[in-house]
């Protein structure tokens, strides 16, 4: 389900009820008129829900939102909290020419790669439990949310101080650079 229809689409939140993962490919750009469903999701918090004809529930979502786009939607919270809650993982990369290897998903789909990458993603673990869950320093995202910030992201480079304090970064940007550049 789109991110779109999680905050817009009455009925829509039910559909994650039991769910651990909600995934969705190529997400529309178009703006987000609210994101309190998105919030409330990503925090796991209780949510009412309704299936249609049905009686309203309230249950805690544990389905993480999935999502990949060209461009990121839109839209209007400008809030420190709603960026906080996104993880954005640029691919920048196309492999195209003589990088493109039409046999890719064959060679990362046999045992042995498959046996690799469990134990990458339980050495992953292991660190998100000593760490309890993500730190801000493993990824800087707020310069590419939002059309106000996309904007920013190629003049911020000569004012981003890199350090290995977690939230220095996010703090910064937010106080001087977000607030003065787009919010005036």
């Amino acid at each position: 389900m789109s991110l779109q229809d999680i905050n817009e689409e009455r009925f829509a939140i039910a559909g994650l009820y039991g769910k651990f993962a909600n995934t969705f490919a190529d997400l529309k750009s178009y703006k987000l008129t609210t994101t309190g469903n998105f919030k409330m999701q990503v925090s796991g918090d209780f949510i009412r829900a309704q299936k249609k004809y049905g009686q309203p529930f309230d249950f805690p979502i544990y389905a993480k939102l999935i999502f990949s786009a060209n461009e990121i939607p839109q839209s209007d919270d400008n809030k420190l909290a709603y960026y906080l809650r996104w993880i954005i993982l640029l691919f920048e990369k196309v492999f195209d020419g003589e990088d493109k290897d039409s046999n890719l998903i064959d060679k990362l789909t046999t045992d042995a790669e498959f046996s690799g990458l469990l134990n990458l993603a339980l050495v992953a673990l292991r660190q998100l439990i000593k760490d309890h869950g993500f730190s801000a320093t493993n990824f800087i995202f707020i310069p590419t949310l939002g059309m106000r910030t996309v904007s920013l992201t190629s003049s911020i480079h000569g004012e981003t101080k890199y350090t290995k304090e977690p939230y220095c970064f996010i703090e910064i940007f937010y106080r001087y650079i977000y607030k003065n550049f787009c919010c005036h």
